[in-house]
């Protein structure tokens, strides 16, 4: 498998850089693939496609405001996005110019509150200090890690739309995106219907969003990021699968999670999984699913689930249809 094999050309006027007013009145692409059929539906539609019996899961991490302008005592400014925890008040971090970063150099938010940056061989180490002055940071100088492909700078309303409705566990530094079409209402209607739902949490770092940067897709590695399920979450999936009722993942990080703990029986830890064609899934029998960019890991994952050729398919006919596409576009249900 070739990284071109997965190329598509977006018009980039289709890119959402703002979300809906509202989260469900978000477009729906459903792919049958009983049927090898597409319908175009609103994502509250969802209910009309779903049946009793269903299991949806979905990833219940929240977003840090992640994202740092940092002062400098030499008058320049450093931009920081912190990517995965080291301790309670540290990260590694990419940094817009780390060559800026020297031994000795202080380091200011806008608070005036002093942190520690450091370069440690290819990683640059962000401390706050103390847990509570990584809280105080994240609270009044953080500002939401909106992807740069929106070409903006985040807005109060990202505080609250690049965040799912029941995000609860902190620790990503990307929403996990297939979730932001769910509203409170719409999860009353589900349950109302006979549909479950559980959670689990897996935080979004460098992992999920990391370009592809090899030409052969099999010799991609993923970066570690860590999970979580809760033992009887994961023994009512398995009950569930049992039973024949279907497990419908909400987005790839969902998915992730629960190949990964169906391999190792582990239901905590880190995982690295890169799904691919040819990966045989164990437990979901369906995928809840932003449009994602070209050439990255998420499209390679839903390949292996409906297969590349079809993945190109359902793609361009959402061009056709000007689908909008990434965190705050439409979404897809392969089912």
């Amino acid at each position: 498998m070739k990284l071109e094999d997965f190329n598509f050309d977006l018009p980039e006027q289709l890119i959402a850089c703002y979300p809906l007013e509202r989260r469900d009145e978000s477009r729906l692409l459903h792919y049958s693939c009983d049927t090898d059929s597409m319908e175009h539906k609103q994502f509250v539609d969802i209910l009309s496609i779903l049946k009793p019996g269903d299991l949806i899961v979905r990833n219940n991490s929240r977003v840090l405001a992640a994202r740092f302008v940092v002062d400098t005592d030499t008058g320049s400014k450093l931009e920081i996005l912190l990517l995965d925890p080291v301790t309670k008040s540290s990260y590694k971090a990419l940094a817009g110019n780390a060559k800026r970063i020297k031994a000795g150099r202080r380091y200011f938010l806008d608070n005036d509150q002093e942190i520690f940056i450091e370069r440690q061989g290819d990683d640059v180490l962000v401390d706050f200090g103390t847990e509570e002055k990584f809280n105080q940071a994240i609270d009044t100088c953080g500002m939401m890690p909106i992807p740069p492909y929106m070409k903006r700078e985040a807005e109060d309303l990202d505080k609250e739309r690049y965040q799912t409705v029941y995000a609860r566990e902190a620790g990503s530094v990307a929403a996990p995106t297939a979730g932001l079409h769910f509203t409170p209402e719409l999860d009353q209607q589900l349950l109302a219907a006979g549909i479950e739902i559980a959670e689990l949490t897996l935080h979004v770092g460098l992992g999920t969003f990391a370009p592809i940067k090899v030409d052969d897709v099999s010799e991609h590695k993923m970066h570690f990021e860590h999970y979580n399920i809760d033992q009887n979450t994961w023994h009512k999936i398995l009950e569930s699968k049992k039973q024949g009722r279907r497990i419908i993942a909400v987005g790839s990080t969902s998915t992730r999670v629960l190949e990964s703990v169906a391999r190792t029986n582990e239901l905590a830890g880190a995982t690295d999984i890169f799904i691919s064609p040819g990966f045989e899934f164990k437990i979901i029998d369906g995928m809840i699913t932003n449009f994602h960019l070209p050439k990255s890991s998420l499209i390679v994952l839903i390949s292996a689930l409906i297969g590349r050729e079809k993945v190109q398919e359902l793609y361009q006919k959402a061009i056709q249809e000007k689908y909008r596409f990434y965190s705050y576009g439409d979404a897809c249900l392969l089912l």
